[in-house]
């Protein structure tokens, strides 16, 4: 695989994570804010439970006690456990300490609504939300951490309702154990939910590396370790800025091929070249193909060491490759494929027992030309290679 395309898939996964990230963040954000409008809702429905309630109470000093203790303190609670977590969203920048606090912070702002609302019964199960939001994140030690502090904050908020209370609600006991009830059933489908989740992500994760496996296949020559023609194309349009429609169909590689190309539109100078190995046939014909396959697979490894960010390379298809140069001068492209000349040609193959060659030819990129008579320019000047003694580089 090309350093380029390296970098590609490293830059691809670095943007796929930055956007998983940032639909977190903005996850967070949406939760925080309607928990606070729920606080205020909380509030408000305090404020008015307090004026339906306020001939009832006729001395100024239970009054005072009332709002202090059903009104500002729960609001000052709510508040400060909020106000924590939107300090962490903002600041921190840790992934694990922002979900963890969100899901604390939640937790107690349920409990302090529970404690304090606590003869309003349907409100004993209300933190069997916080877990499902937990799944979420698909983190299994986020879920774990936030079921045991589910289950030790409901504990501690009947323990306070039991001593703290006034006058017990009606069916204490069976209202704490329903609650009970209903964070254990909770707990079963959370951790079913989050079974489930892993294991679909694991399967998105397995096709999508599929998927990649497949494009390289599609696009690689598996012998040589290059790309192939199709794959070669693919990059050449997107490197020249073609613009191919969707409809081409079976035409595409002759639009690609035959489309002009700008200048302007170009990163640099374009070198093209064509390689042919010599006499490649007399090695199948005499050694048999297996041998020919480790001449062309020495050939792609060479090819492979320089590829970078300068050039691109591909199998033409049989014992013929491509080299494309850009970002670069005429004398870089003649000297890089002089040493490719040079690494092949004194490489020793023991299976044919001598040295081999191959011939090619070099053409340049000309304003409005299309890749199909870039590729001809190049054919050119390697047949004029071959014609006169091969083991040569030829420029057109």
């Amino acid at each position: 695989m090309d350093t380029n395309l390296k970098q590609k898939k490293i830059l691809m996964k670095s943007s796929q994570n930055q956007k998983m990230k940032d639909a977190y963040t903005a996850f967070e954000k949406n939760l925080s804010t309607s928990m606070f409008v729920c606080i205020l809702l909380v509030l408000v429905g305090e404020i008015i439970y307090f004026f339906a309630l306020e001939k009832q109470i006729f001395l100024r000093k239970e009054m005072l006690a009332y709002i202090l203790r059903y009104i500002v303190s729960p609001f000052i609670v709510n508040m400060i456990c909020w106000c924590i977590w939107r300090l962490v969203l903002v600041k921190s920048k840790d992934d694990f300490a922002r979900a963890l606090t969100a899901l604390l912070s939640m937790l107690f702002i349920g409990a302090n609504i529970l404690i304090t609302h606590n003869v309003l019964t349907g409100l004993y199960a209300v933190l069997v939300v916080v877990p499902f939001i937990a799944l979420v994140y698909e983190n299994r030690r986020i879920t774990r951490i936030t079921f045991g502090a589910t289950v030790l904050v409901y504990a501690i908020s009947m323990v306070i309702i039991y001593f703290w209370s006034e006058n017990l609600p009606n069916r204490f006991v069976l209202n704490a154990v329903a609650g009970a009830s209903a964070i254990s059933i909770a707990a079963v489908i959370v951790f079913h939910v989050e079974r489930f989740t892993i294991r679909r992500k694991h399967l998105v994760d397995e096709g999508y590396q599929e998927n990649l496996q497949l494009q390289k296949d599609a696009r690689y020559d598996k012998l040589t370790g290059v790309m192939n023609y199709a794959g070669f194309l693919a990059m050449i349009e997107c490197f020249l800025s073609i613009d191919v429609k969707d409809n081409v169909g079976d035409d595409y590689i002759k639009v690609v091929e035959n489309t002009p190309i700008q200048a302007n539109e170009l990163p640099g100078d374009v070198y093209l070249s064509i390689l042919d190995l010599d006499h490649f046939k007399l090695v199948n014909d005499e050694f048999g193909h297996d041998v020919g396959n480790i001449v062309l697979e020495r050939m792609g490894k060479i090819l492979q060491q320089y590829t970078g960010n300068n050039m691109q390379t591909a199998r033409f298809g049989g014992e013929e490759f491509i080299i494309v140069f850009y970002r670069t001068d005429y004398d870089v492209a003649m000297r890089t494929l002089k040493e490719i000349h040079d690494t092949f040609g004194n490489y020793y193959f023991p299976e044919v027992k001598k040295k081999l060659s191959f011939s090619a030819g070099l053409a340049k990129f000309e304003n409005g030309m299309t890749l199909k008579e870039l590729f001809n320019k190049a054919d050119q000047a390697l047949y004029h290679s071959k014609n006169n003694g091969r083991n040569q580089i030829t420029v057109a």
